[in-house]
């Protein structure tokens, strides 16, 4: 109860939507997944909506949030733990199933009893004296350190890049072929170990480099879907300890359903899976499907047989952009940046990652920039404003040896910086 009190007070007592970011995305998603519901006839016409300040509307910037039935259900969770809070608890599980079913989907008590959590190791690349950490399939990690490691194959095949707009066009080849590669192997498998050591294989993708990767035009395919939806939080403390944490219902809202009296919307994770027979990520009963979120950690690779230091926590919300994040992030750091210079450089991002896909480029990059890629190959759009939330939102924490820490959150959101 001690730990999930502050949120059940928060959720009880209400709290300030202080960010106008954060209120225009909760009004975006309200309107498009929450009101469809409605339509459908699983709320009422006059019946208080979910997600509201008054059961109509989305709350604006500075209005003051409340969430009673939410509250409700951590309190439970905090007197009888997960599996009595939650997962076997009928007055939560139940009305979960209850809400699926009553619109036409298949869930059953059973599939909550059975669920469990697993801890895993990282998988990881070395660049340049630091091990970029994440987490194994059936998230999209792998994705990330596939980028990096083709980028290092680049730079041994064909040398540094000498401008800046060779080097975007370095990321950006290598984002394509990792997300390629994920999108085809990644999944909830018994082979999972097999998968990665293929996947990570440093010759398999020196090779695969070497026989796409083209320096002077766009070339290599890749199938991520656009999306957009998370949170995120970076800690460390005065003894070394960092956590990495992401958190995310996907595409938003989720499937924007909110079953009545519980307070929270359901996630849409499944529709990650694929439908395609014989796929590693094929749907199936408690299949884990291929998802976006991926907390990420860097160390300082140890010499001489020493043990690897930590560096940094890091994540960069966003759906797809998350590894495409993490790279640009790793490298931004590994040249020298600061991580609020990091954090603050505009951001290139490729929401369809296929071969003729447009490459999205934030509003800061200079007009030879843009038009370098463009003779190399590449569909290119500038986005500003409210539009650039495909960037997504990041945050880092440098850890330095002497005990200082170093922040940079993300002016594209709400979030800040801060110590205690």
């Amino acid at each position: 109860m001690e730990l999930l009190q502050p949120a059940i007070t928060l959720a009880s007592e209400g709290f300030p939507v202080a960010g106008p970011v954060t209120s225009a995305m909760w009004c975006s998603g309200f309107e498009s997944q929450v009101i469809p519901w409605l339509e459908r006839g699983y709320y009422k016409e006059g019946e208080d909506l979910p997600l509201t300040v008054d059961g109509v509307r989305p709350p604006q910037a500075g209005e003051v949030y409340r969430n009673k039935d939410l509250a409700d259900v951590l309190r439970g969770i905090g007197e009888k733990g997960a599996r009595g809070g939650f997962y076997e608890n009928k007055e939560v599980a139940g009305k979960v199933c209850e809400a699926v079913r009553d619109m036409g989907g298949c869930l059953e008590e059973e599939d909550f009893r059975i669920h469990e959590s697993t801890w895993v190791d990282t998988i990881g690349v070395s660049y340049n004296g630091r091990t970029l950490h994440e987490i194994p399939p059936p998230g999209q990690g792998v994705a990330g350190l596939i980028a990096l490691s083709s980028y290092k194959s680049m730079l041994s095949l064909f040398g540094p890049p000498t401008t800046q707009v060779d080097s975007l066009h370095y990321q950006i080849e290598a984002v394509r072929m990792a997300f390629e590669d994920a999108r085809d192997r990644v999944g909830d498998t018994e082979d999972i170990q097999t998968d990665l050591d293929y996947l990570l294989s440093e010759s398999r993708i020196h090779e695969r480099v070497k026989s796409v990767f083209k320096p002077n035009a766009a070339s290599s395919p890749g199938t991520p879907v656009p999306t957009n939806c998370t949170v995120s939080f970076q800690v460390a403390d005065s003894l070394g300890n960092a956590v990495s944490f992401v958190n995310s219902n996907y595409m938003g809202f989720g499937t924007g359903l909110v079953p009545k009296g519980l307070g929270f919307t359901l996630q849409n994770r499944a529709a990650g899976l694929s439908l395609v027979q014989g796929h590693p990520n094929e749907w199936g009963k408690s299949k884990r499907s291929y998802h976006t979120i991926i907390p990420a950690i860097i160390t300082e690779d140890g010499t001489d047989g020493g043990v690897d230091k930590l560096h940094a926590t890091i994540s960069n919300m966003g759906g797809f952009m998350q590894p495409q994040g993490h790279l640009q992030l790793m490298l931004k750091l590994s040249s020298g940046m600061d991580p609020q210079q990091a954090v603050d450089e505009p951001r290139f991002c490729i929401p369809t990652g296929l071969r003729d896909g447009e490459v999205m480029l934030e509003d800061g990059f200079e007009d030879d920039v843009v038009e370098g890629l463009i003779e190399k190959g590449h569909k290119v759009k500038v986005l500003k404003g409210y539009d650039r939330t495909v960037f997504g939102r990041a945050q880092i924490i440098v850890c330095r040896e002497d005990g200082v820490k170093i922040c940079g959150s993300d002016g594209r959101c709400d979030g800040c910086a801060g110590g205690g």
